[in-house]
């Protein structure tokens, strides 16, 4: 997942550079807004995209290079641990429902048929559900999710200088531990 906030003076041509970027490298845009009007310097939009993990640091650069990024963050999950279980999940559920079209097969009277078949329908709902959880995990993989928050101004924001003095680097390490 990336944070970024951009600073343009040409708010439609970076706007439209947004859409036309994401469409070429593979992704998309998930929402949109915009705010604002044409007569003011402060019109503002904010994406959700979904952009090839692969073609994201590609994105990012191209979209900098036509802005001021005043702005960035990335953060990930880490979701292995959740996938391999699902997936064994799935599986141990695969080996009931054959178990299960056995016993259907071997069944004598009318009661152990409708429990049979009931659990079976309970297990395929099972099974399909957690299909479409790792469809959304291998989506989550696939796709890095940007959010961009571009902002029309007039004059860039000079990017305040850092300190990196022994004592400053200690502070904002303070300050991250302690935050």
């Amino acid at each position: 997942t990336v944070n970024l906030d951009i600073e343009t003076y040409d708010f439609d041509k970076t706007t439209a550079s947004v859409a036309a970027q994401a469409g070429a490298l593979g992704g998309y845009i998930e929402s949109s807004s915009v705010d604002g009007n044409t007569s003011s310097y402060r019109r503002s939009a904010s994406y959700t995209l979904r952009i090839p993990a692969s073609n994201a640091d590609k994105f990012i650069t191209t979209i900098g290079e036509a802005s001021n990024i005043t702005h960035q963050s990335e953060s990930m999950e880490d979701v292995t641990l959740r996938y391999v279980d699902i997936k064994s999940r799935k599986e141990s559920l695969q080996v009931e429902y054959g178990r299960l079209s056995e016993l259907l097969a071997e069944a004598e009277d009318v009661e152990e048929l409708i429990y049979i078949e009931s659990r079976m329908s309970e297990v395929r709902y099972e099974i399909e559900s957690i299909e479409a959880q790792l469809r959304s995990y291998d989506n989550l993989v696939d796709y890095t999710t940007i959010y961009l928050y571009v902002n029309e101004v007039q004059e860039y924001t000079e990017p305040e200088p850092i300190d990196n003095s022994i004592g400053a680097r200690i502070s904002r390490s303070e300050e991250r531990r302690v935050g």
